[in-house]
């Protein structure tokens, strides 16, 4: 079960700083380059169903930065997504208001040259009203972060840049609900420390989501 918070502040009750802190994010470097990556006929049916279900999401501005903006997805049932080896797949974000549509396929027990090792995080663009209105393919940069919710003053998030790259499928203009293709890290950090204590409490962990460009 995945939740946002783009729009309002964040409680020390809940162990999440706040909003201005989480502005800032810690990166840990690529662990290897970002790769497109397919999503399966019958994930792409279970997305459609939970995007039926869910409400559309939509990124706020970062404090000091006009260009930026960001959003932050909360996910539970962390230990039953492991259990199961079920992929966490998002509710759909636009990047700004009238902006481009997103969503995000997570894969705890990892795929490809990760699985058992790595958490897989991919990247993908959705069909929205404004398409038309936009420049495509779109170029911009995302930034994914895991939140280090220790409470230590040395914050250490774990944070993978995906710069957009016009030239591949996973960036076009998509004319389906669900572009196919998505973009992102089959390595995008070690099992053992994304579900570590730093990132996960009360079998919950909150992933940070910047667009620039």
């Amino acid at each position: 079960m995945a939740r946002f918070y783009s729009d309002r502040p964040y409680g020390t009750a809940a162990g999440v700083q706040e909003q201005g802190e989480l502005n800032l994010v810690s990166s840990v470097g690529n662990v290897e380059k970002p790769t497109e990556h397919p999503c399966g006929a019958e994930e792409i049916r279970q997305w459609n169903q939970q995007l039926m279900r869910s409400n559309t999401q939509t990124a706020v501005l970062k404090m000091g930065n006009a260009h930026g903006t960001f959003f932050i997805m909360e996910i539970g049932e962390v230990s039953q997504h492991r259990r199961y080896e079920t992929p966490i797949l998002s509710d759909a974000v636009y990047s700004y208001r009238f902006e481009r549509l997103m969503g995000i396929r997570i894969y705890p027990n990892g795929v490809g040259s990760g699985r058992g090792t790595h958490v897989a995080i991919f990247i993908h663009m959705m069909e929205s009203t404004f398409d038309d209105l936009l420049d495509w393919p779109y170029a911009g940069t995302i930034t994914v972060s895991v939140l280090d919710r220790s409470g230590s003053r040395a914050r250490s998030d774990i944070s993978q840049i995906i710069q957009a790259k016009p030239n591949l499928s996973a960036f076009r203009q998509p004319h389906e609900t669900i572009c196919r293709t998505g973009y992102g890290y089959e390595r995008f950090a070690i099992i053992e420390e994304f579900f570590g204590p730093r990132y996960v409490k009360s079998d919950t962990l909150l992933l940070k989501i910047e667009f620039s460009g």
